[in-house]
């Protein structure tokens, strides 16, 4: 999908989550930069033959094209797109195929570039890229964000993905959200988009609400919701525009987004549910040294007292038993756990688990508890460091299959469960 958020991004065609109601999510998107314009779809197929005969898609292209050069007849380059390529030229558009090597020459005559995202280039073309959108050139990329994230799943899409280091420029990006049908053949786009699809302007809404200037409606605020947890996990780091504003309303909103059992977080609390989404997933991506203690972990799981004394203890694991094994110890909220064990063992696939309740909580309307509370990291060393914001029983898990052995494992930073 896409995520539109800069104040001249907007959704052409929206689709169905497939879950939380009927919230939509951006599939194909377009912006403003400067004095071009920029358009992004949800997947490469879009260039293919098959789907260019299908529907209307090929007019949607043709359409985007057209808008992206701000002219009828413009000179499109493309990159490997050679079915693109022969369909537009059969709609009278002139076609130049490129490599993308010398983007700066290469787009020298052109007024459009179409292609996968992928394809921008290293850091110097992109920037050329850039220069060549606010000067009035456009730029039509493709990209599954899902499919990116499942061939880079040690990077981040918001930072690592050359077309969001791009497209972010115009308040637009990838996103890895994957989106339903709305329609048994496809999607439609008949219906125009929520406006609650930008996500600065669910952002506000959702503050007017939390302010009590405004009442959503329950479907709009569950639209914000949705718009607004794809959006912080898919803006990168220090965008100029997002940010900021983001920052603003969680300085106002952080009380709030501490769950209890006697006072729950709902959709109705929509900006307290993302701030607290945002959090979790940052701290769960934070290394140990840098974990602190979130604030909901006072309520659950509970503190740990301050008096209770951080032991050493040794146990043995025997591997021939997968899954967990408990340790008896308990790790406190945003402190290092550290895990030894002989390096001959440091190979089989352990695990050093912090948390037992591992259930997530994501898809339920009430959040009597923050819906990820676990942390684990695998163990590849002999020494092995981890820690959780919520704090938790400590487990060392086993993967099925292991070979028989007795391993023992000391475990230091603790206290006693």
């Amino acid at each position: 999908g896409m995520c539109g958020f800069g104040p001249q991004a907007f959704t052409v065609v929206s689709v169905s989550t497939g879950k939380n109601g009927d919230a939509e999510l951006p599939l194909v998107a377009a912006a403003r930069l400067g004095q071009g314009r920029v358009a992004g779809l949800g997947h490469t197929g879009y260039f293919a033959e098959e789907h260019l005969n299908k529907f209307d898609t090929g007019r949607l292209i043709v359409n985007l094209v057209r808008w992206t050069a701000g002219k009828t007849a413009p000179r499109v380059a493309v990159i490997r797109e050679d079915q693109l390529a022969a369909y537009l030229g059969k709609q009278g558009i002139n076609i130049v195929k490129i490599q993308g090597k010398d983007m700066a020459g290469d787009l020298k005559n052109c007024d459009v570039l179409c292609c996968n995202s992928d394809r921008f280039g290293d850091e110097k073309s992109q920037a050329t890229l850039l220069q060549f959108i606010r000067k009035g050139g456009g730029v039509v990329g493709t990209m599954p964000g899902w499919g990116w994230q499942q061939l880079n799943p040690k990077k981040n899409i918001a930072k690592d993905s050359s077309g969001n280091r791009v497209f972010a420029e115009a308040g637009l990006v990838w996103s890895g959200a994957m989106p339903g049908r709305t329609t048994e053949k496809g999607y439609s786009a008949s219906d125009l988009p929520s406006k609650y699809c930008n996500a600065l302007v669910a952002l506000d809404a959702l503050q007017s609400q939390s302010e009590k200037k405004i009442k959503l409606t329950k479907e709009e605020a569950n639209q914000c919701v949705t718009t607004l947890s794809d959006a912080v996990r898919s803006i990168p780091d220090g965008n100029p525009v997002f940010w900021p504003e983001f920052r603003k309303a969680e300085a106002n909103t952080a009380s709030s987004a501490i769950p209890t059992e006697k006072k729950p977080i709902t959709n109705n609390d929509g900006l307290a549910k993302v701030i607290l989404a945002y959090q979790i997933h940052h701290y769960q991506a934070l290394p140990p040294e840098q974990v602190t203690a979130h604030p909901a972990a006072t309520n659950f799981p509970g503190p740990v007292p301050k008096d209770a004394p951080r032991v050493s203890e040794r146990i043995i694991v025997k591997t021939e038993i997968p899954r967990w094994h408990s340790s008896g110890l308990y790790a406190a909220p945003g402190e290092l756990i550290t895990v030894t064990l002989p390096q001959s063992a440091a190979d089989k696939g352990l695990r050093l688990r912090i948390g037992c309740h591992s259930d997530g909580l994501w898809g339920n309307d009430r959040w009597s508890r923050p819906p990820e509370i676990t942390r684990n990291f695998l163990i590849t060393n002999a020494v092995t460091k981890g820690a959780c914001a919520f704090g938790g029983l400590i487990y060392i898990d086993v993967p099925q299959k292991c070979a028989p052995a007795e391993i023992p494992v000391q475990v230091s930073g603790a206290v006693r469960a």
